[in-house]
């Protein structure tokens, strides 16, 4: 049975190590690469160091917000979405390459399902996003 965690907004109020272990925290802020909890609205409910420093705002102005428009600058899904692939297909896993036409950066991108809900019964996924435009240009270099 799927745990029960908090809602964005009651999640921004409380320590995030009520809904991840503070372990797992420190694992996931020692990883160079964005690592989040997302619900299927698209509600960041945790994220790590470096999605912070790359997105440049506090926690607290991060949690409970709208992943595509905090990220993308968009108010809805951006076409390809991987969040949008992994709701629609249930439970799988979804991982994908993406190109960003904008940055000419090349990304990995992971969504995994979890067994945490929040206390609205919304399914969560981690998801990661790693730049691998130094591996994609090595594959076109052969």
């Amino acid at each position: 049975m799927p745990t029960k965690a908090p809602s964005a907004n009651s999640f921004r109020c409380n320590n995030p190590g009520s809904i991840i272990d503070p372990q797992a925290l420190a694992i996931f802020d020692a990883l160079p690469y964005y690592v989040v909890l997302v619900d299927e609205d698209h509600r960041l409910l945790a994220v790590n160091r470096a999605f912070r420093e790359t997105i440049g705002k506090d926690e607290d102005q991060i949690l409970g917000q709208y992943c595509p428009l905090l990220v993308h600058g968009l108010d809805h899904p951006f076409p390809g979405c991987p969040l949008e692939e992994a709701i629609s297909a249930g439970s799988g896993i979804v991982e994908k390459d993406l190109y960003d036409q904008d940055q000419k950066r090349w990304y990995q991108s992971g969504i995994y399902p979890t067994t945490i809900n929040t206390d609205k019964g919304r399914r969560t996924y981690l998801h990661t996003v790693r730049d691998i435009t130094v591996y994609k240009s090595a594959e076109k270099a052969l």
